[in-house]
């Protein structure tokens, strides 16, 4: 355990390299060097004694560092070294936390947590009536709380945004370390994604969960989903949160497989229960993880295939609107690729990352266009009495009207037959993605990974 202790203070705690070799420890919050403060700040491990200090020593001295820091003035800190400031106190309060994620209950707070003296000559104040552990709690969850805001508004912070403007990965590796334990290889694989919870020590499971599900949560949305890092916020989420979520996803599977099979009749009702039982799960979900079921993507495609739908039927009946369907689909892929690339992640992470959300919303798509085309087209189209019965006819061959609308059809259309039902499909399905996200980007500014119907969220409420 002193071994991934000392990796811990040695990997995580520095942010760059301080100025000077051997900095005191502040003992007044009336004034302070900046200089001194920035070597502080870019690493702790300057300060005089860490390096011969035992590791109970080394502790007490980044927490007295920690505590100096939390009852400093704002006035006196410079903006740029806000934000380090604030992260720095939540990577001390919050080691314990980390190492009762890991089973190891020893003893790793300071002894005392005492405020420092406001000028020189003054007593410091009286200790906190709080215990150790119930202070460091306070602590450790206050500083999350100001770390959080300022990686929310990491473009407005001259540290954070020269991080996530020169080295990504840096700034996807901060935000690691908010949610899990121990992210990186500091820790055993079987203990690696253990998520990070700052509460008592005799707190419940469901205590437990609740605040890492908040904070999954919160960084899902502000940083992940935007990010189109879809497999990183649903391992976040939870045990099994990845799984869920590509069991979810791949549910979209279902139809296109079975119409492939020319079973159309049973692909269309599988898509009209699949629709019923995603509605049933997000209303049961727990609070937040709605948003990695990426929901703004098949309202998208639904209101970009309404729009189709509209149209005379002139789409359905071209042989050849399958290629503008494929072409479609290919510049939705592109734009999402873009979208990502833009929300400055490296070039090849945004390939992947945007063909997987791609490939999500193309899913949603065909399982909108089945069920659409197999229930509401017929009705409510424009002639759509000539597509009844599309869904038993062959997917790859010229789609005949039924013998009671034939002449009709015929006559209304000028046309003896609808085109393939496997072309119209694919049509429909890049028509509503592609309408879907270029509406998504003129009726609102967030990403089309954004939860839907959230434009503004209080911090900590239901979801």
């Amino acid at each position: 355990m002193t071994d991934l202790v000392a990796r811990y203070w040695d990997m995580v705690l520095p942010t760059g390299m301080s100025p000077l070799p051997r900095l005191p420890l502040p003992a007044v919050t009336d004034r302070v060097d900046p200089v001194v403060l920035a070597g502080l700040l870019a690493d702790p491990r300057c300060l005089d004694g860490f390096g011969a200090a035992s590791g109970r020593r080394r502790t007490d001295l980044l927490a007295a560092l920690a505590v100096w820091l939390e009852h400093l003035p704002a006035h006196l800190v410079p903006e740029p070294m806000r934000s380090r400031a604030a992260r720095l106190r939540f990577v001390v309060w919050s080691l314990p936390f980390r190492l009762r994620a890991l089973g190891e209950d020893a003893d790793v707070l300071p002894e005392r947590v005492d405020p420092p003296a406001t000028r020189p000559g003054d007593q410091p104040p009286p200790p906190q009536m709080l215990q150790v552990d119930q202070a460091v709690l306070l602590l450790a969850r206050t500083a999350r709380e100001e770390w959080l805001s300022h990686l929310r508004a990491w473009q407005d912070d001259p540290w954070l945004s020269a991080v996530h403007h020169t080295d990504p990965a840096r700034f996807e590796w901060e935000l690691r370390w908010v949610t899990h334990a121990w992210p990186d290889d500091t820790a055993a694989a079987d203990v690696r994604g253990r998520r990070l919870a700052l509460v008592a020590r005799r707190a419940g499971d469901i205590e437990r969960g609740d605040d890492q599900d908040r904070v999954a949560g919160e960084v899902a949305e502000h940083h992940w989903l935007p990010r189109a890092a879809l497999p990183v916020g649903s391992r976040a989420s939870g045990p099994g949160g990845r799984r869920r979520a590509a069991a979810f996803g791949s549910l979209a599977l279902a139809p296109l497989l079975l119409y492939a099979a020319q079973a159309g009749q049973l692909a269309r009702w599988v898509a009209l229960a699949q629709l019923a039982v995603g509605m049933v799960a997000v209303i049961a979900a727990r609070p937040r993880r709605d948003a990695l079921l990426l929901l703004r993507l098949p309202a998208a495609s639904a209101a970009g295939a309404l729009v189709l739908l509209s149209f005379t039927p002139r789409w359905w009946l071209d042989p050849d609107a399958w290629r503008v369907g494929l072409g479609l689909l290919a510049v939705s892929m592109l734009y999402l690729i873009i979208e990502t690339r833009l929300h400055g992640v490296p070039v090849w992470a945004a390939v992947r990352r945007g063909t997987v959300i791609g490939l999500i919303g193309a899913g949603y798509a065909m399982t909108l266009s089945i069920l659409i085309l197999g229930f509401a087209a017929p009705s409510v189209a424009e002639d759509g009495q000539c597509l009844l019965g599309w869904w038993q006819h062959p997917p790859y061959t010229a789609h005949p009207y039924l013998p009671a609308q034939a002449a009709a059809c015929a006559d209304a259309l000028h046309a003896g037959a609808a085109a393939a039902p496997a072309g119209f499909v694919l049509l429909l399905t890049g028509w509503s993605l592609a309408v879907g996200l270029a509406a998504q980007v003129l009726w609102d500014d967030r990403p089309v990974t954004a939860p839907l119907g959230r434009l503004k969220r209080t911090r900590g409420g239901p979801s």
